[in-house]
């Protein structure tokens, strides 16, 4: 039997259908988990059955961080007074200044290593300031210039 040449071009180049743009809306964050996970971190009804339509990212939000976690995670929403230009009700975070889409932005941002580190740094240099995003001020050089 003669097997058939591999299909050569774009065509055989291209992803398949359903994984960039081919046809399928793009996942929703409760479902970037493959099945057997999501079920098992899924919350459970009274019978057993996994209640994922009812999960609010909002309200997880607020069960990990607290009423306050937009203060303490220094999240502000663009405005005309802050990121002018920028379309009003977008979160940005001030600490890591990056611009998060929607609450599932803000999880998965608050878990990704460069916003611990920068929160981090936040706590340590931070503490006690009247404004408590404004950066520390700079230390005195150790040496000054002189012209000879």
């Amino acid at each position: 039997a003669q097997r058939a040449a591999p299909a050569r071009g774009p065509s055989a180049l291209a992803p398949p259908r359903g994984v960039h743009g081919g046809g399928m809306t793009p996942p929703t964050c409760g479902s970037l988990l493959p099945p057997d996970m999501a079920a098992a971190e899924a919350p459970k009804g009274e019978a057993g059955e996994v209640a994922d339509d009812d999960w609010d990212p909002e309200e997880e939000l607020i069960k990990l961080y607290g009423e306050d976690w937009m203060e303490l995670h220094g999240v502000l929403l663009s405005s005309d007074d802050y990121c002018a230009g920028l379309e009003e009700g977008w979160m940005i975070c001030s600490l890591c200044h990056k611009q998060l889409a929607g609450f599932c932005t803000a999880l998965s941002h608050f878990e990704s290593r460069r916003h611990k580190q920068m929160l981090d740094w936040h706590r340590t240099h931070v503490v006690g300031r009247q404004d408590p995003l404004a950066l520390p001020p700079a230390p005195p050089p150790a040496w000054t210039w002189q012209p000879r």
